[in-house]
């Protein structure tokens, strides 16, 4: 008995590690690594549902590829045919792994950063971090939370849409309340124009004049080259139009200043 139950194991492995190998391989971006059976005589199976798999088992010391890392009644478990798992307790996982696995009923965990936004990329920093657990290809809703001395940015109050992979990040944008630059409540920001003197040598280059603007974000607005007394403004520049993608957002005017030669090229 036990000679028939080992050589029917040995081919039940045989039989698997062709489905690992032609089925699961040929699925790369489902693929989560290689377990490896440890060292006893058998190892048991199972099924989606989490009953043993009776008639097979795998041999000791032998690799599997992975096709999917679910959870069964609790414990982690390793795709390794299309509907065998192995127990994680019973192997070593090795490769690229996945840092959360799929329960059984499609739960995934999603990650939701608070994020203090900044035009200068070195001043933004996550206020808050946040896990959930939620259905895969669910749709969710995601509000703005509120934190004291920030304001979340206007239009991004809320988001709905749908989880597309376990540990997908999402983020909702704040100001800080009093900082330079910031969003007002109803969607309005303040812009600076510079008018500058333009030259080939930057040495010599300044701004003439400049001013402030209070406009709405995500708006077309038109800026148009004032007379300035000494100087002209660069032919094609005398007008801009485009939309406002950011506070604190900077637009220049170039001028020459008259009577000054310019180089030009040969």
């Amino acid at each position: 008995m036990k000679s028939l139950l080992r050589n029917s194991l040995v081919v039940s492995g045989l039989a698997l590690a062709a489905f690992a190998t032609s089925s699961v391989l040929s699925k790369d971006a489902e693929a989560s690594g290689v377990a490896t059976t440890k060292n006893v005589p058998v190892t048991f199976i199972y099924t989606k549902a989490g009953n043993q798999v009776r008639n097979r088992g795998l041999m000791a010391n032998t690799p599997w590829r992975v096709g999917k890392i679910i959870n069964i009644n609790g414990e982690t478990m390793y795709q390794v045919a299309t509907n065998e798992y192995l127990k994680a307790s019973d192997s070593t996982l090795s490769g690229n792994t996945a840092s959360t696995p799929t329960n059984q009923d499609g739960v995934v965990t999603i990650k939701i950063n608070y994020l203090k936004r900044s035009t200068n990329t070195n001043n933004s920093f996550i206020i808050k971090s946040e896990t959930r657990r939620v259905k895969l290809n669910s749709t969710v809703t995601i509000n703005a939370l509120k934190f004291d001395g920030y304001t979340v940015v206007p239009g991004e109050e809320t988001w709905t849409g749908p989880v597309q992979f376990d540990g997908e990040t999402f983020t909702i944008p704040y100001t800080k309340d009093g900082e330079g630059s910031q969003v007002a409540k109803n969607g309005m920001v303040t812009i600076r124009i510079d008018y500058l003197k333009r030259s080939t040598n930057t040495n010599d280059s300044y701004i003439i004049k400049t001013e402030a603007r209070n406009v709405m974000l995500n708006s077309n607005i038109t800026i148009d080259a004032p007379k300035l007394s000494g100087y002209t403004v660069v032919p094609g520049e005398e007008t801009w139009t485009g939309p406002i993608q950011f506070a604190g957002e900077v637009f220049t005017i170039p001028y020459t200043k008259n009577g000054v030669n310019t180089l030009s090229a040969n």
